[in-house]
């Protein structure tokens, strides 16, 4: 349905296990890149299944999370877009914008560029009535994000799989 996008500086592609599934191995190998969302390196075995996940995600809904790839330089940076949460399955229904990039690309502005296409067309062209983000109560970054996206919180709830927290973080979209 949505397929790829553009901002000023990324190339939004839709996942594709055979050419991201790599991308996405290097950057989940990083503790720093997944201290928030598991807490460790990503085995490659694990971090495979994980792109096959993301790539059939676009099968089912018709949106998913796009490859973010810096146009001036050609690199697989990251990942940004809108997804069902299928790791939740009490929230299942609802739409998360959410987005992981490799350490070299924080502090550039790539995630907010990426969340606010993904957001624009979540409202716009999928009409959604909201837009999710669920994120580690400690995650300065990505809390950070989430403001410049307009996103106030909504509640801080128990982690479904893991003995932590985390906080829901709602944007609603608007006909205006």
């Amino acid at each position: 349905m949505l397929g790829g996008a553009e901002t000023d500086r990324l190339r939004l592609e839709r996942w594709d296990h055979l050419a991201h599934g790599a991308g996405l191995a290097r950057m989940n190998a990083d503790p720093e890149v997944t201290r928030y969302v598991g807490g460790g390196v990503v085995p490659r075995a694990v971090s495979e299944e994980m792109s096959r996940r993301l790539e059939a995600h676009w099968d089912v809904y018709g949106h998913g999370l796009w490859a973010a790839i810096v146009k001036d330089s050609g690199p697989m940076v990251g990942f940004v877009g809108l997804s069902h949460p299928l790791w939740w399955p009490e929230m299942i229904e609802r739409v998360e914008v959410g987005w992981r990039f490799s350490r070299d690309a924080w502090g550039h502005g790539y995630a907010t560029e990426g969340a606010r296409e993904a957001v624009r067309l979540g409202c716009e062209v999928l009409e959604l009535d909201e837009i999710v983000s669920f994120v580690h109560p400690e995650n300065t970054r990505s809390l950070a994000v989430c403001e410049r996206l307009g996103m106030v919180e909504e509640t801080e709830v128990a982690h479904p799989t893991r003995d932590e927290r985390i906080r829901i973080m709602r944007l609603p979209c608007s006909s205006s």
